[in-house]
């Protein structure tokens, strides 16, 4: 009976110590995610600041959700290889109007693939520290195929362990333009499926490519 005992504790020591490493190899991006955002930034011809509410979407690899809910709607869809750009129609009597396209879209999914294994040092940025913030500085090659110059990261916490602690993004253009993402309700498993990746048309859409 005592080896048995023995035999039984050393088998539940070795599960919680192989659970206590794959918990600690977490991934900082995780597979998939969903967030709400809200949007601002200034406009270059008047100066007024633009804000929009929305919700993005993330799944591994490079593939992206952008929906825009006010105050004008539009959706983002990048399955990774391809992308569409959708505006609805303000009468229903009118079209909508997709633009199509055989790239990926956006920077940001490529971004948060290479921030999956955390905030370091990568071929397309370079990572640094700061007081308040992460600062992402892009590669020249990758920043000149963006056309943005850094990020700013800041988080809920001093030493973030992956990205649900994520409150804010400014994204600095090449010309010092900023866009600012504040982010809140980061939900790890939103429940994702591969069609949330691939935007369907709907009837009564001019498409352009």
């Amino acid at each position: 009976m005592k080896k048995l005992f023995i035999f039984i504790f050393i088998i539940c020591n070795f599960f919680i110590s192989e659970a206590l490493v794959a918990n600690s190899k977490k991934d900082f991006v995780p597979s998939s995610f969903r967030v709400k955002f809200e949007q601002s930034f200034k406009s270059t011809i008047s100066g007024k600041l633009n804000k929009s509410q929305g919700q993005l979407g993330y799944r591994y690899p490079g593939q992206f959700r952008f929906e825009v809910f006010s105050p004008d709607k539009s959706i983002f869809v990048s399955n990774g290889k391809k992308s569409w750009y959708y505006t609805p129609p303000f009468d229903k009597d009118e079209e909508g109007e997709v633009v199509e396209k055989n790239d990926p879209g956006p920077f940001l999914p490529e971004f948060f693939d290479a921030l999956k294994k955390g905030l370091k040092s990568g071929s397309i940025f370079t990572v640094e520290k700061k007081k308040d913030f992460y600062l992402i500085t892009f590669s020249k090659d990758f920043s000149k195929k963006i056309g943005k110059s850094s990020t700013k990261l800041f988080f809920s916490t001093s030493n973030p362990t992956d990205i649900s602690s994520l409150k804010e993004m400014v994204i600095v253009g090449t010309d010092n333009s900023e866009v600012h993402l504040v982010l809140s309700d980061f939900d790890e498993q939103p429940g994702s499926i591969e069609s949330d990746f691939v935007f369907k048309i709907p009837p009564k859409t001019h498409i352009s490519h």
